[in-house]
């Protein structure tokens, strides 16, 4: 006894679908045995949910990871910090990058990092200017030595331009006052 062959399910291929017109045998046809669809629908649902964690890389999960992380100002709560679109997915910013090199953790060399290149390290933008917060193991962090006055290290912005200005301002006044005897307060 011969074995029939398997019923096939046979379609137009997706490139030619448009072609409606070319009937006959030259075609084309995407011709899979029953055994094979299933294999070729299981194949693409493995794929599918194996890129699925990659489309995905913003994680709401690294907010905790830094200091502060959720109270850095954007038009999304939290902040997508380290990518460029900060809605969160795509391309990383220097932060991200920076953030991606330090091992994902929040590090005394990272915090020391100007990032965005504004003049403020990540640690000053963040609540950290002395770069000794830690993330906690379990559970809630302690907060940061600041809280407010919270500014994106991954974007720049004209903050560390002023803070430049003003340190060199209150240098040249205290110059001034040495120059003519002042007193240390303001007053000449």
């Amino acid at each position: 006894a011969q074995a029939k062959p398997q019923a096939q399910s046979c379609r137009p291929s997706m490139a030619h679908r448009s072609a409606r017109t070319t009937r006959g045998p030259l075609r084309p046809m995407l011709c899979l045995a029953p055994s094979d669809a299933g294999a070729l629908r299981l194949g693409l649902l493995a794929l599918v949910c194996g890129l699925l964690p990659r489309c995905c890389e913003c994680r709401p999960g690294y907010v905790g990871l830094i200091p502060n992380g959720d109270k850095v100002p954007g038009t999304r709560k939290p902040m997508a910090t380290g990518h460029v679109n900060t809605q969160g997915h795509g391309e990383r910013n220097q932060f991200g990058i920076d953030f991606e090199a330090a091992g994902l953790k929040w590090t005394p060399e990272f915090c020391r990092q100007d990032s965005d290149g504004d003049g403020r390290s990540n640690g000053e933008e963040l609540g950290d200017p002395d770069c000794v917060w830690k993330s906690a193991k379990k559970g809630k962090s302690v907060p940061p030595a600041r809280s407010t006055g919270i500014t994106n290290p991954g974007l720049a912005d004209n903050l560390g331009f002023v803070a430049l200005v003003e340190d060199l301002l209150q240098r040249a006044l205290a110059f001034v006052q040495g120059l003519f005897g002042g007193n240390g307060n303001g007053e000449l």
